[in-house]
């Protein structure tokens, strides 16, 4: 268990774990996944992206969904310095929003 990292994410009831992975493809693999429940690929919304001391992996990432979700607007912004200092180096997060039309 050591060696997979928690997916956590804001519930009605609090911060809830949503999904355990092993390493960086899977935590893409599993956003990708979260995030084509909620947009079609030609679907409009916002994706904000979260950093600690991963940027370049972040952008990166970012530029794979926006491939996928052309239509989207992405912006990628630094986590701030208290979750950083809870969560730990390699911390990311994602935010979104769909348009709904």
């Amino acid at each position: 268990m050591l060696k997979y990292k928690p997916v956590i994410s804001p519930q009605k009831d609090g911060a809830q774990k949503v999904g355990m992975v092993k390493n960086r493809s899977e935590q893409v693999r599993f956003a990708l996944d979260r995030l084509s429940e909620v947009f079609e690929a030609e679907a409009c919304g916002l994706i904000l992206f979260e950093y600690t001391d991963n940027r370049s992996f972040v952008e990166d990432t970012a530029a794979t969904v926006q491939r996928r979700f052309p239509n989207t607007e992405l912006l990628v912004r630094p986590l701030s310095l208290t979750t950083g200092a809870h969560t730990g180096p390699g911390t990311w997060a994602v935010a979104f929003a769909a348009v709904i039309v």
